[in-house]
């Protein structure tokens, strides 16, 4: 623009030189050349508007691009949050030295399966299972051996589950398990089993070569009028008492 500029004044100072000299009429010469710059100019203008036109469309591209990317971005994020949540919301509902269902899970689908019992045919059982002698046990093999005690325990009761079941820790060495949809005389075999496994595996209780084996209290929705899940609850954990009390290893129903 400024060369532009100077160029106007030199063609207009030469036409005024060459008009002082009577070689040309200066007014026809000063209109074309007005009119040859205003013709440059619009030439100059359109050449830098048609630059930022091409800016202004890759600044728009690069942008768009950008959005994409820092959508993508979020998407990503978001399902890492998401998986992050859902895996933490896991890890609240596992018990931290076992790895199977704590208190609060069996608290929560108990209440569950209780509605949905009491609002079907189906039946409903919890089983209160008490590991005999486990003071002892820590006593003379220590508290990490008690713990692998547990863990082992834990894995075996949670294999031997069967469909419409599940196995939670309920605190300390006593372990519960939930099954929908089984007769008494199902529940009572499968509380059988289970008892019987853990006295085949043989975890030596202490020296004098005794085992570890387990006391199960046993209650069902089959047997009784249940308003509260709670109600049931304190029937098994009445048969395990008397299990305890009877002399161990042994599964009463209640």
């Amino acid at each position: 623009l400024n060369h532009l500029c100077y160029f106007k004044n030199v063609f207009n100072s030469s036409i005024n030189v060459f008009a002082s000299l009577n070689f040309i009429e200066s007014l026809p010469f000063v209109t074309i050349g007005f009119f040859f710059y205003v013709l440059i100019q619009s030439i100059n203008l359109s050449r830098e508007f048609a630059l930022k036109l091409n800016e202004a469309e890759d600044l728009s591209f690069d942008l768009k691009k950008l959005n994409l990317s820092l959508d993508e971005k979020i998407t990503d994020r978001t399902e890492e949050l998401y998986q992050k949540n859902e895996e933490l919301e896991r890890l609240t509902l596992l018990d931290g030295l076992t790895g199977i269902y704590n208190r609060r899970y069996f608290e929560e689908h108990l209440t569950i399966y209780f509605e949905e019992a009491r609002l079907s045919t189906k039946l409903l059982a919890v089983l209160m299972i008490d590991v005999d002698n486990f003071k002892l046990y820590n006593d003379q093999k220590g508290h990490v051996a008690g713990d692998h005690l547990l863990i082992n325990l834990a894995q075996l009761l949670n294999d031997l589950c069967i469909p419409n079941s599940f196995v939670a820790r309920y605190g300390g060495e006593e372990f519960s398990i939930v099954l929908m949809d089984y007769s008494v005389q199902e529940i009572t075999q499968f509380a059988e089993n289970v008892r019987l496994a853990v006295e085949e595996q043989k975890y030596e209780q202490s020296s004098n070569s005794t085992y570890i084996t387990i006391s199960i209290g046993v209650s069902s929705t089959e047997n009784h009028s249940f308003v509260h899940k709670e109600e049931l609850v304190k029937r098994a954990d009445q048969a395990l008492y008397a299990s305890k009390s009877n002399g161990k290893n042994q599964v009463t129903f209640l």
